[in-house]
């Protein structure tokens, strides 16, 4: 199965863009497996491929914060990273501006991502990360693993970030 979902539905709302991908990866959801599913993120070229559809249900939550935090780096929207950010970073850097700027030039592959896509989503001894492939606009491609968490209200944040060249035909 393949999906594609046109970017101009999304505009440059983030709220709006990220309660769309919600509602696209729960209506997927009625299949257990699924062997592509493309669905761009929010604006510009970002693109995200899912080879398997979770057992999990924490995953999509997991899946849809990864999504908007690398949307985010790559399109310049401090708002959409700074909601998803570690607290350390937020406190550390204070504004939203700040903390983009920081991501951006700490992980040069987010801020140039064109497409995502996942490996697996893991929870094992209270630790829960989340492993992916980016290709950026030069065509190169990097692995990359967050380290999730979640709040008090049950949202998913990123917690630590690990981003690696991964050369080759992995995407």
């Amino acid at each position: 199965m393949r999906r594609t979902v046109n970017s101009a539905l999304f505009g440059r709302k983030p709220l709006r863009a990220l309660l769309i991908c919600s509602a696209l990866m729960v209506s997927a959801t009625g299949s257990s497996v699924v062997a592509e599913e493309q669905i761009p993120v929010i604006g510009k070229a970002t693109t995200v491929v899912m080879k398997t559809m979770p057992t999990n249900t924490d995953a999509d939550s997991i899946r849809t914060a990864v999504e908007v935090f690398v949307w985010g780096v790559s399109n310049n929207n401090a708002k959409a990273v700074y909601a998803l950010a570690p607290r350390a970073e937020q406190k550390r850097y204070g504004s939203e501006q700040a903390v983009l700027t920081a991501f951006s030039a700490s992980h040069p592959p987010l801020a140039y991502a064109q497409q995502l896509t996942f490996d697996s989503i893991t929870q094992s001894r209270g630790q829960t990360s989340a492993s992916f492939y980016i290709k950026d606009k030069q065509g190169l491609q990097w692995h990359a693993s967050f380290g999730m968490t979640q709040d008090n209200a049950g949202a998913w944040h990123i917690a630590n970030c690990a981003i690696e060249a991964a050369p080759g035909t992995l995407i």
